[in-house]
């Protein structure tokens, strides 16, 4: 048991055509649900003046263990193929379904509620950021869950990720579920799960995204989408390119140099290590301002094939 479990009580009232997955307790004009779950409160607002990108830090010895189990799956199944995992992989196009789960206080948009014109652009950059590297996205499905506590909290309240993820989660290892939610007293904009994750916890696979910080969001300098296109990378098994620092192996892609720590702004030059090449601020998989961020190695490329092969198909 996971703590006080948000209701599972719910209605799917159709709203323009899109599924309203709500938490009943108090019924608002236009038809339409909102929870009021005593004792759970609301985040405190604060000043935030830098964001952090991501919530995901990995320490070198989870990111050790991490490849390791990596590495002897792929020697594992390679064995059983005579052949290198992804020699067929590779040659074709992935195509990943992607939920949308719209968590919102409220029907206003400053409230959480994401039009889908807004999800439509969302897609468009996803699409655009990961082209480089032959990977796809559909989207398969929106529904909007009105609850002012998960809106608030569940970035940081494992009991109310659990249960709400438990709840709504759709697809298998290759569905992408993403939650849109306010970060409101954290520096984060977002986190993901690991693919290599996945077989322990599938309920909780997919990723966290505070909705500014999709295109045309409140957040100046992170509203463009790409937050998004980062998290994704971790979903698909990056590491950030500053992962390890300067000490070898780094984020365990050979075409990504290492770098000391993330990048913030969008600085015309970086280099952080001695040797191996300037930090690459343009990377998805850095912390730069979104219009820095353009670009995947084909190191991550093949990478991300893999551990989708191995992990997710």
């Amino acid at each position: 048991m996971h703590g006080e479990q948000i209701p599972l009580l719910s209605f799917l009232v159709p709203l323009n055509a899109i599924a309203l997955a709500i938490f009943p307790i108090r019924w608002l004009s236009r038809g339409v649900f909102q929870s009021r779950l005593s004792g759970w409160g609301s985040a405190t607002k604060v000043s935030i003046s830098i964001w952090h990108r991501c919530g995901i830090s990995v320490s070198p010895e989870h990111a050790v263990e991490m490849e390791e189990g990596f590495q002897m799956l792929k020697k594992e199944r390679s064995s059983l193929t005579n052949a290198s995992v992804l020699t067929q992989t590779q040659t074709k196009p992935i195509v990943i379904d992607v939920y949308w789960h719209i968590v919102a206080a409220d029907i206003k948009q400053s409230k959480g509620w994401v039009p889908e014109g807004q999800l439509t652009l969302q897609m468009q950059e996803l699409n655009r950021g990961y082209s480089q590297v032959g990977v796809s996205f559909r989207h398969i499905h929106t529904e909007y869950i009105i609850n002012t506590v998960a809106f608030h909290k569940m970035w940081n309240d494992s009991d109310i990720e659990y249960n709400l993820k438990a709840w709504r989660r759709k697809g298998g290892p290759a569905a992408l579920n993403v939650y849109t939610m306010l970060f409101e007293s954290s520096k984060w904009l977002g986190f993901a799960t690991f693919p290599q994750q996945y077989t322990k916890n599938p309920v909780l696979d997919g990723v966290i995204l505070d909705f500014r910080t999709l295109p045309g969001g409140k957040l100046k300098r992170y509203n463009l989408g790409r937050t998004l296109t980062h998290e994704v990378g971790h979903w698909l098994g990056l590491f950030h390119t500053f992962q390890g620092g300067c000490s070898e192996p780094g984020d365990y892609v050979s075409d990504t140099p290492p770098q000391r720590s993330a990048t913030y702004g969008c600085p015309v030059y970086s280099d952080t290590c001695d040797g191996g090449g300037p930090d690459m601020i343009h990377n998805f998989m850095d912390y730069s301002d979104d219009i820095c961020l353009t670009m995947f190695t084909p190191g991550q490329g093949e990478r991300m094939f893999q551990l989708m092969s191995l992990y997710r198909m």
